[in-house]
């Protein structure tokens, strides 16, 4: 009876030490995140298919082999609230900016945005003393699909002067893959919407419900469960979405790769190209339009043979843009040329999605600026 009180006190001690070591962890790291604030910093739209929750979050990612704090804060329209640039009530400012991508445009931290960066670079040049808005409206794994029914929400609620919209190698297949079974259109046959799936619906509801409980050493098996077993007995195409990049299409070497993904490309086209009509309808004015796109590493530097990816996305969007007379800046010359062979100086390493580090970013930034200044300048004059 002895040895059973002291195996029970035991036991209980060891659960407190642990439930202690865990919350410890989350406050360092965390090493394993049983917070989930990253995650449930977005909500399930029935418009967008997901969407940044009003509020302010803060939690840590890891990156490669990096670890960083980040907080972030948003309005009830999904517009990132960036602290360390002015934002001037309608009837004050002059101009308005909507940005508009997916991770790569939502961001880091407030100092690590495109848009912020763009903004620097403005204080150095004749812009520094208009009074402009930077409008960022990126979402991670947004695409022209749900850029669609995002524009027709937004540009006539915050009525920019410019939109720019921000296009990467991911977003050709993140269209087919990711939101095809998800559209929903009128009966013109026009998307007005990307609903969510039952599939997000019960992932996110498990980490909601997850979060009742109010000690860790209950949520850890909670998590475990939900995000290693459960996907695998409940949803058959877990293995084949888990297993599949939307960047497979950059480094298919197959001779016939353009006839392999030829029902993708189109796909991708022709959201693009409504995309692009709906744009100039709202917009009314071409010259309020831009096109940006930046380059997978491996269409910059290519590899040990020569080989330098397939150019699908630049190729797509230079037909459609050219076709409809929009703006379209190709930054893979640019970055071609600054980058050289030292990837690693500017992209984060290990990173599944290539994401740009800080000082690519930067980088980019800074010539997706030079290519909105001239905009501006001829805009805000007709303005006067």
């Amino acid at each position: 009876m002895r040895n059973r009180k002291i195996l029970v006190i035991y036991v209980f001690l060891s659960f407190i030490m642990l439930e202690i070591l865990l919350r410890f962890q989350q406050k360092l790291g965390p090493l394993y995140d049983l917070e989930f604030n990253q995650i449930l910093s977005y909500s399930l739209s029935d418009t967008l298919n997901h969407i940044h929750s009003p509020g302010e979050y803060q939690y840590s990612i890891i990156i490669g082999s990096k670890r960083f704090n980040i907080k972030k804060c948003f309005d009830q329209n999904g517009i990132r609230v960036n602290k360390l640039i002015p934002h001037y009530p309608d009837d004050q400012m002059i101009f308005k900016i909507l940005f508009m991508g997916d991770s790569f445009m939502e961001g880091f931290d407030d100092e690590n945005t495109i848009p912020y960066r763009i903004w620097q670079n403005f204080q150095h040049k004749s812009l520094r003393n208009l009074k402009i808005n930077f409008l960022n409206a990126g979402c991670s794994s947004y695409s022209p699909a749900v850029y669609i029914p995002q524009a027709k929400l937004l540009i006539p609620q915050l009525k920019p002067d410019i939109v720019v919209i921000d296009i990467d190698e991911s977003d050709l297949l993140d269209d087919s893959l990711k939101y095809k079974d998800c559209i929903v259109r009128n009966d013109s046959g026009d998307i007005i919407a990307v609903k969510y799936s039952s599939a997000q619906s019960e992932f996110l509801n498990g980490f909601i419900k997850i979060k009742k409980y109010p000690l860790y050493i209950i949520r850890l098996p909670l998590k475990l469960c939900h995000t290693k077993i459960y996907p695998l007995l409940i949803d058959p195409n877990y293995r084949r979405i888990k297993s599949f990049s939307t960047l497979k299409i950059v480094y298919d070497r197959d001779k016939d790769a353009i006839s392999k993904y030829a029902k993708e490309i189109e796909f991708f086209k022709k959201n693009l190209t409504e995309l692009v009509r709906n744009l100039i309808n709202m917009m009314k004015d071409k010259r309020k339009i831009l096109f940006i796109y930046h380059s997978h590493p491996l269409r910059i530097q290519g590899d040990a043979t020569g080989f330098y990816g397939n150019s699908f996305v630049s190729d797509t969007l230079k037909e459609v843009l050219n076709e409809q007379g929009i703006s379209f800046y190709d930054a893979t010359g640019d970055l071609r040329s600054i980058f050289k062979n030292q990837l690693g100086r500017y992209y984060f390493r290990r990173d599944p999605v290539s994401h740009f580090n800080f000082e690519g970013m930067k980088i980019y930034s800074n010539l997706v600026a030079q290519k909105l200044i001239p905009m501006i300048e001829v805009l805000v004059n007709e303005k006067k």
